[in-house]
């Protein structure tokens, strides 16, 4: 993989920023996936989401050879662990939204997803998400040009950056700052003063 990866965390900012001022494209797959019984209602709408998600992840560029990429699921609420990226290979037969989601790594149930993907260069980062009225495929292309990840990003080095024995400054925080600085040196527009 070339260069330090994009910080998990990072991707799972996509759904915050602006079509606008960070470049964030979307696709929707629209329903109300969340209702029990509702995709036994509507044949297809895994397939529509699947489907939805691939277009946007091929069109800005996700896949490398062989259409490898990182993928990672949901953070765990139990401690300090982060979720970690996995290098993955997207086989002719695939089905992130249903067979993933439902797998509980990748989402809650099939057609509720919840992960985030990422290119090997760290350049595309796709988030797919479950919202009220359906599905949705959020992409950025250069992340660390994202205003609204870099101004997040900029404040949890600004919180890392504090003395080691403050207990308000959770470890997560610290390791979220060091990835994101080996990000930044490896990414052209990158730099930033504070030092974890």
């Amino acid at each position: 993989m070339p260069g330090a990866p994009l910080p998990v965390l990072t991707a799972w900012l996509l759904a915050a920023c602006s079509p606008y001022a960070d470049g964030r494209r979307d696709s929707r797959t629209s329903g109300r996936p969340w209702l029990d019984g509702w995709l036994l209602t509507h044949p297809g709408f895994v397939e529509r989401a699947n489907a939805a998600w691939f277009r946007l992840a091929e069109k800005y560029g996700l896949f490398g050879p062989g259409r490898e990429f990182l993928l990672a699921g949901p953070a765990c609420d139990d401690g300090d662990d982060a979720p970690a990226w996995r290098r993955v290979r997207l086989l002719d037969d695939w089905d992130l939204v249903g067979a993933g989601a439902a797998s509980g790594l990748l989402g809650s149930r099939a057609g509720c997803p919840e992960f985030v993907a990422s290119s090997l260069d760290g350049r595309v980062a796709v988030q797919c998400t479950t919202e009220e009225d359906g599905v949705i495929s959020i992409v950025t292309t250069e992340p660390w040009q994202a205003p609204t990840i870099r101004t997040h990003m900029a404040r949890i080095i600004e919180r890392a950056a504090l003395p080691p024995d403050r207990p308000d400054v959770p470890p997560r925080d610290r390791a979220w700052a060091r990835a994101w600085l080996a990000y930044l040196r490896d990414h052209p527009a990158g730099t930033q003063d504070a030092k974890p």
